[in-house]
């Protein structure tokens, strides 16, 4: 809810304010410190701006697709972008392990994010990319590329 706030409200005057209000409603002010959440977010939100220039921003993007062989997946995508180059997915994990052990566990959620592709394409979307944030350590680590979305 951090992310998305300041995603939808960039650099928002009262962040840390809201930042509180969520960690209070989620029981973790006394595990985060409302500061360090706005401060973490603000910069993803700078680092998603450097790297992929987005023209549109979607937060918990929603989605309800039917597979060919009928298997049904229903969701929320945590952030949407769309790019010069296609569709970006990006998706946000607490995972708190050191940075060199990023890439292996963001394999480990490969299969969620490449049931997302379909998805951006029944819809006329090209995925661009998928990746992993990993909001406690802030960093981003690509899962899929645009050859290698599906």
């Amino acid at each position: 809810a951090i992310l998305a706030a300041e995603l939808q409200h960039p650099g928002h005057a009262d962040a840390v304010a809201l930042a509180e209000r969520v960690l209070v409603g989620f029981g973790l002010a006394g595990t985060v410190k409302a500061q360090d959440a706005a401060v973490m977010a603000r910069g993803f939100r700078e680092e998603i701006t450097r790297r992929f220039r987005p023209k549109t921003v979607l937060v918990e993007c929603p989605f309800h697709y039917s597979h060919a062989n009928g298997q049904l997946v229903t969701g929320f995508m945590d952030l949407v972008l769309e790019t010069e180059a296609g569709w970006v997915v990006i998706d946000h994990k607490s995972y708190q392990g050191g940075k060199a052990a990023w890439p292996a566990k963001a394999l480990t959620y490969s299969g969620q994010l490449a049931a997302y592709a379909p998805v951006l394409a029944a819809t006329g979307r090209r995925c661009a990319g998928t990746w992993i944030h990993f909001a406690a350590g802030g960093g981003l680590v690509r899962i899929s590329d645009e050859n290698s979305c599906m």
